[in-house]
């Protein structure tokens, strides 16, 4: 909920948010998100090898990238919106 909350904040600026989801099946994904109702981009990552390449060791972890896609800051754990918004100030530097 607090991603979509930051979505909804920021989907008219050049801010892009995509979750990436680990392993589970196309169809349970779709169903969360429409239950939910997120709007966000959600990616699969269906056989784990994203979450390998970027040594992710627990979920939730936040990656903050920077217009040239560099990775600023790591976040591991839940987040609030006012949280994701620090680490996003921290792209514009």
């Amino acid at each position: 909920p607090e991603i979509e909350k930051l979505y909804q904040e920021t989907k008219s600026s050049d801010l892009v948010i995509v979750a990436v989801d680990i392993g589970e099946p196309l169809n349970d994904v779709k169903t969360f998100i429409d239950q939910n109702k997120y709007n966000f981009k959600v990616l699969l990552d269906s056989n784990q090898s994203v979450a390998e390449q970027y040594g992710i060791s627990a979920i939730p972890t936040s990656f903050f990238i920077d217009k040239e896609g560099n990775i600023v800051s790591t976040h591991t754990g839940p987040m609030n919106t006012n949280q994701m918004k620090e680490y996003i100030k921290a792209l514009d530097k």
